[in-house]
This record gives structure tokens, C-alpha cells and sequence, in this order.
């Protein structure tokens, strides 16, 4: 997670949560005015594995076949969506701003994928 990805993010769920698109939570997320200083304290509050730990940790049982960042943010958005055709659209369209924001590397890739095989 960088600063401006995590910008993104907040603005994002701002705007979802103003245009009335997004399910109201019971979460208590972090006030704090910097954005990566919120992301940090509303997601990680407990230690988090990195992805070359989560890689090595997969490298080491498997043989890895890919390995390669990927959009993930949209997600959290995706389960406070209405279950209907405009919740789907609107999940569409944040995958396509993620990945837009990363092919142009405006936003940081928050998710990994990784493809492995038996030995």
C-alpha cells in the first residue's frame, strides 16, 4: 500500500457511500487525515505476511507457475454492494478503475496472484 493508492480508496468509498451505493457498515474505521496512515490503522492491526513471504511460503510446497500482482481493493467494495444488475456494474467498473490506475501506475497493485502445481 502506498499513499496516493490509499487515497484512492478512502475518496472511493467516500463517493460510493454519498451517491447511497454502498451498504452502511458497523466498522469504527480510523479518522486519521493521512491516508496511509488510516490504511494502516484500520488494516493493519495485526501483523500482515508480505507477498514475497506469502510467494516463498507457496514456492516452497509447490512448484509456482505465476506470480503476479492483480487488482484487490475493488473487493472490499464489491461485498457492501447491492445484490442487483446496478451492484454488479458498479463492481465492473471499480475492477476497471483499479486496473486502469495500475496499468497507468497511478495505484499500487494491493493484490497477488499466484498459480502453482503439485510436485
Amino acid at each position: 500500500m502506498d499513499r496516493e493508492t490509499a487515497r484512492w480508496f478512502y475518496e472511493t468509498d467516500a463517493r460510493l457511500e454519498a451517491a447511497g451505493l454502498l451498504a452502511p457498515t458497523d466498522e469504527l474505521p480510523s479518522r486519521l487525515p493521512d491516508p496511509l496512515e488510516r490504511w494502516r490503522d484500520d488494516h493493519m492491526r495485526e501483523p500482515l505476511n508480505t507477498g514475497e513471504e506469502m510467494r516463498r511460503g507457496v514456492a516452497g510446497q509447490f512448484d509456482l507457475i505465476r506470480n503476479e500482482r492483480a487488482p484487490y481493493l475493488y473487493r472490499h467494495f464489491c461485498g457492501r454492494l447491492e445484490e442487483s444488475e446496478a451492484g454488479f456494474r458498479e463492481a465492473r467498473r471499480l475492477l476497471r478503475e483499479e486496473s486502469r490506475g495500475m496499468e497507468r501506475g497511478s495505484l499500487t497493485a494491493a493484490g497477488l496472484r499466484l498459480v502453482a502445481a503439485r510436485r
